[in-house]
């Protein structure tokens, strides 16, 4: 009840009280900000920026009092001189404009971004992260900004490294929290990315004044921010500590033994002897000289940085930082394992080794000492029991005495003391446990450190199955698929002043089925390649309002962002769905595009064209993964995909750009060793280009992992046999009943090959599940070095080319295609024929030393033209695989097309024959880059062929981008 003049009253008291308190907490809050010790601060009044700043990246200057950068690339890097030695919470401010600007901190070099965090605007939001010892970027957190730093902001991160987190904040608001500091201490440095940059002030602060960095006295426990060096000396070690200057010695334990001065850190061994030869680094490369001092040999498999080196029982060890492993050669210099650490997380920059005692290596990695046994302790093994709802977790440690082990499941955690079952072996037993749940547990100890803070494992995860013994389980990932269905050019280019620009597209109804075909491909793709374990469920959404191209991008219009357009229109889908947006993991966006000049003319490389206007050409797409700069990034990635024309191919778009969400979602749910889909030079083993190497990737992938994503839903579905293909789901892309094959039994056809075997046959096809030869050619598909295609991989060797075609290989028959193969080979050549009822142009590739199309250098391309009277090479060169860093490289200055024997011939029209044309080439061979031919020689071969109307599109021999491995007979 309102009573009049008193309640008024009260209300103007109870005001004023709170304008009071108002201004008490202000004048408490500024007491509280003049409190702060500044440590380091610059407002660049000055024209030269002197020793207190350093350039590693872009040209940095100062203009107006303000420091300025105009960056054409990304993440260009001003580094202070400033050092932040951080055992306390501190804060780093800067007053800044631009919409890429930000901040790096912890940094370990001066001169490089690696191995430091950043924090920096993107347009509308912020993106945080940290880079790794090679450089490459992991994000960690986007958040939503409430500005674009288009006038000064200032932006301030609160870095608090007693709980590895930190804070952003802008003009005084918090905007988030991200809770992955790797790195703790180190420089502080300026970011700027693509377009101008200005600083007006930068500030460190805190609460109190910089710790002073004070050895420890004797016996005390040490601890380091950055590490690098270490040696053996008898039972003891040296360390190198950088903010203390001083090479301390110190026991197994880590406790001080003594301290010496030195300015300047002492080198690891960069060459080593082992078993008669001299292995030294040299940039990416170990090289290997003989007792005389020759160059013999040289290691380049999977090396990206390597800093040291060590031996111990025949065997070579190299540190790398930048791969985040410790490699294992033995004295020939083969590959033979590597030592990641993944029970701790994995190793964060491992820069120095040595062997210590008889059987141990330390390792010094950026923060902390690593031990590890010649054995290294393996993955953790999680036993679940289905009938009595139990799990069992096991697990081996260098460290004895007591073990312990957190579990985590919906929010609710407990801890469970572990049994010493020997000396290194430690057990815990769970039970009451879910069914059809997702649970994460870690433990300690798991491996010996120093600090011992960093002995406790990393987070793992595992599943329970359902309650009934006759069902499977799956991963569910909900994607959304919005597709713009017109685009329109006017808004930025109106036709009264641009009557030669296009003024759009609209995709047709066949458009559509192409793009819901792509889904089901792509849907089918994972499915089948990750085992049946994880389903990607496509909703679709066709929006009808025009796309206009300012809403693409207002400076070079092409790539969709995730903007406000797009938000909106994927919160009406979610809507019209009965959804939220957050119950998806990802969004794919497939727009309209139309290129302009037209991709045709700009393939042939039309000179005679003289266009004002150029639309970007569209050649693929776009991605953020998981977290992602926009409103629902931290719960779903996105893709889009321009398409142009019937030569996108919509499900090699998706298939692709897609995988980067996949890979996102694995890092978050703790499987960074998931492959990249940009980088398959990085990914060991023989698989070919595009569709093959992603199949690839799903396949390299642990099955369990699909289960434990921290995305999606479990779930549970019939399979009486056990065999892991669904018995009877129309929801799924496919099942048994579907197959044709029988549910009661897990080899159906009973050839020794399971079901789950054969539909994993191929990757985008299976073997059949009811016949024991699949392709019919008189061989087991058990036996059959290829069940999916009728022909023998034995390559006959003829004495001249007139007996080519008594060595038929494979065959092509679609709707788009009808072609015959013919190979063989002689001491001098290799031969092919390709009959095709039309004129076609051929696609060779050729994998000499059957390793993988991306490693080695050994790698042929050949494509050749043929309009049916005559035939030219387009191209015949290498490829370049041999560095597993770098991107491959096209060798086109190595071989001559006039090496090349091309013959096109148009054949009788007379009789049925559907042929009417033969290309017959003639590879030579090339010793010098793998193609040697004798018998028993093993290639990886891939043909294709296309009209001249199949521009981009190549009707293939195998399945798409597969390598056949072929041997000489």
């Amino acid at each position: 009840m309102h009573i009049p003049g008193v309640d008024d009253e009260l209300s103007a008291k109870k005001h004023q009280m709170r304008q009071i308190a108002i201004i008490l907490f202000l004048a408490f809050s500024s007491s509280l900000l003049s409190a702060q010790t500044v440590w380091f601060q610059d407002d660049f009044q000055r024209v030269d920026l002197g020793r207190q700043w350093k350039a590693a990246t872009g040209d940095w200057h100062t203009k107006g009092n303000c420091l300025q950068i105009n960056s054409r690339d990304y993440d260009d890097l001003l580094s202070s001189s400033f050092y932040a030695f951080a055992d306390q919470p501190f804060s780093i401010e800067a007053t800044l404009r631009g919409i890429r600007a930000g901040l790096y901190f912890s940094l370990d070099d001066r001169s490089s971004k690696a191995l430091s965090h950043m924090v920096r605007f993107d347009e509308k939001s912020f993106l945080a992260g940290y880079f790794n010892a090679a450089g490459e970027f992991t994000a960690t957190s986007t958040f939503d900004s409430p500005k674009i730093p288009s006038d000064w902001t200032t932006l301030r991160i609160d870095v608090d490294p007693v709980h590895s987190r930190y804070k952003v904040f802008i003009d005084g608001e918090i905007v988030g929290v991200d809770t992955n500091l790797v790195f703790v201490s180190g420089y502080i440095g300026l970011e700027s990315s693509d377009g101008l940059s200005e600083f007006k002030s930068v500030r460190v602060s805190a609460s109190g004044p910089p710790s002073i960095v004070r050895i420890p006295g004797k016996r005390d426990k040490v601890s380091f921010a950055h590490l690098a060096y270490v040696r053996e000396r008898g039972s003891t070690l040296e360390v190198y500590h950088p903010e203390l200057k001083q090479l301390l010695r110190i026991d197994a334990e880590g406790s001080l033994l003594s301290a010496e001065p030195m300015k300047t850190p002492p080198e690891m061994p960069k060459q080593i002897g082992l078993d008669g030869k001299t292995f030294a680094i040299l940039g990416r490369r170990i090289l290997v000289s003989d007792s005389s001092g020759a160059l013999v040999d040289s290691i380049s498999e999977r090396l990206v940085s390597p800093t040291s080196l060590a031996s111990h029982s025949g065997k070579l060890f190299a540190a790398d930082p930048g791969a985040r492993v410790i490699f294992v050669f033995n004295s020939s210099g083969h590959l033979e394992n590597t030592i990641d650490a993944a029970v701790i997380g994995g190793f964060k920059a491992p820069r120095g080794i040595a062997v210590f005692g008889r059987n141990t290596l330390v390792v010094a990695d950026y923060d902390k000492l690593v031990f590890l046994n010649d054995d290294p302790p393996a993955q953790p093994s999680a036993i679940t029991d289905r009938n009595l709802g139990s799990c069992q977790i096991s697990w081996t440690t260098n460290l004895s005495g007591p073990a312990w082990l957190d579990v985590a499941r919906d929010g609710e955690s407990w801890r469970t003391d572990a049994a010493v079952n020997d000396h290194n072996q430690r057990s815990v037993s769970l039970s009451k446990l879910s069914p059809l749940s997702r649970y994460s547990y870690r433990f300690g100890p798991a491996l010996k450190t120093v600090p011992g803070k960093y002995s406790s494992s990393k987070q793992f995860r595992f599943s329970t199955p359902p309650a009934d013994p006759r069902m499977t389980s799956l991963t569910r990932l909900p994607v959304m698929c919005i597709v713009y269905r017109t685009i329109s050019y006017r808004d930025k280019y109106p036709q009264i002043h641009f009557p030669g620009v296009p003024a759009g597209r609209t995709l047709d109804s066949a458009d559509m089925e192409y793009l819901r075909q792509a889904t089901a491909f792509n849907s089918e793709f994972y499915f089948r390649n990750s085992g049946c374990k994880v389903v990607l469920d496509f909703d679709m959404y066709v929006v009808e309002d025009t796309l206009w191209l300012h809403e693409v991008g207002d400076t070079d219009p092409y790539w969709l962002s995730p903007n406000e357009r797009v938000t909106h229109d994927f919160e009406k889908a979610a809507r019209f769905y009965g959804k939220n947006p957050d119950d998806y993991c990802g969004l794919v966006c497939p727009y309209a595009w139309f290129n302009y000049p037209s991709r045709r003319a700009s393939a042939l490389r039309d000179s005679t064209r003289k266009d004002t206007v150029v639309i970007r050409q569209a050649v693929g797409g776009g991605t953020y993964g998981v977290p992602a700069p926009w409103k629902y990034g931290k719960t779903a990635g996105y893709t889009s995909n321009p398409f142009q024309d019937r030569f996108s191919r919509q499900d090699w778009l998706i298939t692709h750009e897609f995988h980067h969400q996949i890979d996102a979602l694995m890092e978050m749910s703790g499987f960074p060793e998931y492959y990249h889909a940009d980088q398959p030079w990085k990914m060991p083993g023989r698989f070919g280009e595009d569709f093959d190497f992603n199949a690839k990737i799903i396949r390299n992938a642990d099955r369990t992992c699909w289960l434990t994503l921290k995305f999606g839903k479990l779930y549970a579905t019939l399979d009486a046999d056990r065999d892991g293909v669904p018995d009877d789901d129309r929801t799924l892309p496919f099942d048994e009943k579907r197959l044709g094959s029988d549910p009661a039994s897990s080899d159906s056809d009973d050839d020794g090959l399971s079901d789950l075997e054969e539909v994993m046959m191929g990757s985008s096809r299976s073997s059949s599940l009811t016949k024991k030869d699949t392709d019919s050619d008189g061989i087991l598909d058990k036996v059959d070095p290829e069940p999916l295609y009728p022909m023998n991989p034995a390559i006959q060797r003829i004495k001249s080319v007139t007996e080519l075609e008594s060595c038929p290989f494979g065959a092509i028959h679609t709707s788009l295609m009808d072609a015959q193969f013919y190979l063989a080979w002689t001491d001098s050549a290799l031969y092919l024929s390709a009959l095709t009822a039309q004129p076609a142009n051929l696609l060779v590739q050729i994998d000499a030393n059957n390793d993988g199309w991306f490693h080695g250098f050994d790698n042929f391309q050949i494509r050749v033209l043929n309009n049916g009277d005559s035939a030219k090479v387009a191209d015949y060169y290498l490829r370049d695989c041999s560095d597993w860093v770098n991107t491959p490289k096209d060798r086109r200055d190595i071989l001559r097309s006039t090496g090349l024997s091309v013959v096109s011939v148009k054949l009788d029209r007379s009789g049925n024959t559907i042929y009417r044309n033969r290309l017959t080439l003639r590879i030579p061979r090339n010793d010098r880059y793998g193609l040697q031919l004798a018998r028993g020689k093993r290639l990886s071969l891939r043909f294709g062929v296309q009209t001249q109307t199949d521009l981009w599109v190549w009707n293939e021999l195998f399945e798409r981008n597969y390598m056949m491995q072929v041997e000489l007979h």
